[in-house]
Formats: structure tokens, C-alpha cells, sequence
């Protein structure tokens, strides 16, 4: 896939921003059109869908509605533009009868390609935000769309589908005793049907009788799925990282670091997992020998992983080592036969990622962000693109 050479930090940033400013001003009851054009000369047909689609998505992530028909109440025509020092986003549009304009500068020496000329990059979808702590979220739409559609977020106090055409149904956690300080929670999708676990309480459902879902206690262990075999681990009772066991219930526990976060891929054709332990240390393990392959300890807390039609075919996405205190960042990885490679320059973010999953099938992993600029929670999907 070709790489958007619009899509640098500085000009992807201004955009989003602008993006949230539109949506301040619009009803959210109101449905948006979006038109994107070009007076720099600079972007392709590509290019320009690819801004429309990430625009349309930080507005549908911030509660409104957009359509691509004349069915609008709102059409937002937004232009990329350019003077003598910096570039600008404008938006015009009429809401409820004064005409608005909006605009974002960016600048000039930050517009270009630099970014994309590594072998690949992340591409990151926002499909929601709100103020309340989010543990997980899983898309209604199947892998393979090309939008997320509805959004299934787990809290920390219930689970909520984000379709106002069904005024937005939850269920609630009931519990008699509070909740852990660091939470860990995680959604499974297959077809309409959700399984969501939190800490030891595990909860079935379907998309469309959200209410109807069903919770209980559960003592097992959590279960990581990767190519070709699967791993068991049990959440620490004092703490939010997990011990690795063996690949059945009835197995002997396996002598492995405590991790963080666990993830799966194909290491010279044979399955691997890909490990953050609790003590600084990321560890690539194989699947069947159980051997190490490697360490590194210049990562942070987070992994996942996806795969891809770039250089071996499975990448590493890893948060940087920071504190909840710090932005944090996000470089795709992979494992070369004798080394990790670094594949693409850090995504900087706004924020500390607090949860990263992989997909099971090896799509587009989910990241939770917690922004330290508004406060909000995040939810991302990430997409690895191979850069030309």
C-alpha cells in the first residue's frame, strides 16, 4: 500500500484537531457530510480519500454521525491550503445559520515524507473517546471491513454498545467488593457474539441484546491465542500481570518470567510469543522448544502484534519505556533470525497507552490510550502498512 506522503505527525495532528473542534460546534443529532480537496497541488486521489476517512472517523469517535449521501444536515468542506511559513487546514461550513470557518495551521517544514521512509508504518484509527477508564473495546464489523462500524467498550464498570439507534445498551458490573486498583480486562468477538472478561468475572453476550448479556465468576485461566496454538497464563491476585502455564489447565506450570502483555506471531515459520516481563526484560520465546530466541530490555510494557504482507510477514508493535507520567510512543519491531529490527520511526502519541491487544487472526491490533493533554480515554486501531 502506498504511503501518504500528507500523513506526517504534524499535518495527521492538525487535522484530528481540527476534526475535534468541528465536532464542538455541530448537534450530534445532526448528521455530517465531509468533503476533502486540495489546493496545494500536493496530495493524490489516494491521499485525499485517505484524509476524508481519517477525518470522518474522529468525528464519528466523537459522537456524530457521518454519511456520504444527500441524507446530510451538515456538509463540512475541508481544504488544505498553504502561505509563505505554514500549511492550514480549513473547515466552512453552515451550522444552524451563521457560516463557520475553522482553521488549523501546521508547519511548513514539517510536510513531508520523512516519516514514511522507513520500511513501514503505523496507522492508527480512532474509533472512540470518551472521560471514563476504558480496559478494551472490540468493533462490530468483521476483520476484513474497512470500518470498525459499532463500538463495544468495556469499562470498568460495564460494557456498553455505542449505537444510538439502540440508545447505547449496557450491562452493569455488580460487585460487593471494589475492584482492584489496576484493572485488566479483554473482549473476544465471534461473529455477533462477545465474550468480555474482567479481572475474574467473564461475561457472554450478543450485539444485539446487550442487556440480555450474561456475568460470572470464572477461576480459570486467561487465555492467549497465537498462530497455529494457544498459551494459558493466571492474573496475579495482588497485581496486573500474569504467569505464564501450560498450554492446558491440567498442565505443569511452565518456568517462565511474569509478564505484562503477551502476543503471538511466527518466528522462522514456527510459532513464537513475544513476552514484557515484570522485571524490564521483553523475551521472544519459541512456541514448541519453549527455547528464548531473544531479549531486549529497550522496550516498554505493551505489546502486539500483526501480520502483514511487509518484510517477514509478522511485526512487533511496542509502547516505549516511560512512566504513566510520560507520552508514550509506538515503533513496529520484527525478528530478523538473529536480531530485532526496527521497521518505522515512533508514533508519538498524546498520552500513555494503558492496553494493547492483538487480533487473533493477526489483524489490526486495539490500543487504549489514556490522552494526559484532555484527560479522555482513547481507543485506537493499529494498522501496519508496508511504506513504498
Amino acid at each position: 500500500m502506498a504511503s501518504p506522503r500528507w500523513a506526517d505527525d504534524a499535518s495527521t495532528k492538525a487535522a484530528r484537531e481540527l476534526a475535534q473542534k468541528i465536532a464542538a460546534q455541530i448537534d450530534h443529532k445532526k448528521k455530517v457530510m465531509v468533503e476533502v480537496a486540495d489546493m496545494t497541488g500536493e496530495m493524490r486521489a489516494a491521499e485525499l480519500d485517505d484524509a476524508k476517512k481519517m477525518i470522518e472517523s474522529e468525528l464519528r469517535a466523537r459522537g456524530l454521525r457521518t454519511v456520504a449521501d444527500s441524507s446530510f444536515d451538515v456538509k463540512v468542506r475541508i481544504t488544505l491550503s498553504a502561505d509563505n511559513e505554514e500549511r492550514l487546514w480549513i473547515a466552512d461550513f453552515d451550522n444552524d445559520g451563521p457560516h463557520a470557518t475553522l482553521i488549523e495551521p501546521f508547519e511548513r517544514s514539517s510536510f513531508d515524507a520523512k516519516p514514511w521512509a522507513s520500511r513501514t508504518h503505523v496507522d492508527r484509527e480512532l474509533v472512540f473517546a470518551g472521560n471514563a477508564p476504558i480496559l478494551d473495546f472490540a468493533c462490530t464489523n468483521p476483520p476484513a471491513a474497512k470500518e470498525c462500524g459499532k463500538v463495544l467498550v468495556l469499562y470498568t464498570d460495564g460494557i456498553v454498545l455505542m449505537d444510538s439507534d439502540q440508545n447505547f445498551p449496557r450491562i452493569a458490573f455488580s460487585r460487593d467488593s471494589p475492584w482492584p486498583r489496576d484493572l485488566r480486562g479483554r473482549v473476544a468477538i465471534s461473529g455477533s457474539d462477545f465474550k468480555a472478561r474482567i479481572e475474574e468475572v467473564e461475561c457472554s453476550g450478543n450485539f444485539a441484546r446487550v442487556p440480555a448479556t450474561k456475568c460470572s465468576p470464572i477461576n480459570g485461566p486467561w487465555v492467549f491465542a497465537g498462530p497455529e496454538e494457544m498459551t494459558l497464563a493466571f492474573l496475579a491476585s495482588s497485581g496486573n500481570w500474569f504467569q505464564w502455564t501450560g498450554a492446558t489447565p491440567s498442565a505443569a506450570k511452565v518456568n517462565r518470567e511474569p509478564f505484562f502483555s503477551l502476543a503471538g506471531l511466527e518466528a522462522a515459520s514456527e510459532p513464537a510469543w513475544i513476552s514484557t516481563g515484570t522485571k524490564g526484560e521483553t523475551r521472544l520465546v519459541a512456541g514448541k522448544s519453549e527455547n528464548t530466541l531473544a531479549t531486549t530490555s529497550a522496550w516498554g510494557s505493551e505489546v502486539a502484534t500483526v501480520k502483514t504482507d511487509c518484510g517477514t510477514g509478522w511485526q512487533i508493535l511496542s509502547t516505549s519505556k516511560r512512566d504513566n507520567t510520560e507520552l508514550d510512543s509506538i515503533t513496529v519491531y520484527e525478528w530478523a533470525g538473529n536480531e530485532f529490527r526496527s521497521l518505522s520511526d515512533p508514533l508519538e502519541l498524546d498520552g500513555t497507552v494503558v492496553a494493547m491487544w492483538s487480533a487473533e487472526n493477526g489483524g489490526p491490533a486495539r490500543a487504549v490510550v489514556h490522552n494526559l493533554k484532555t484527560g479522555n480515554y482513547e481507543a485506537y486501531l493499529l494498522k501496519v502498512e508496508c511504506s513504498q
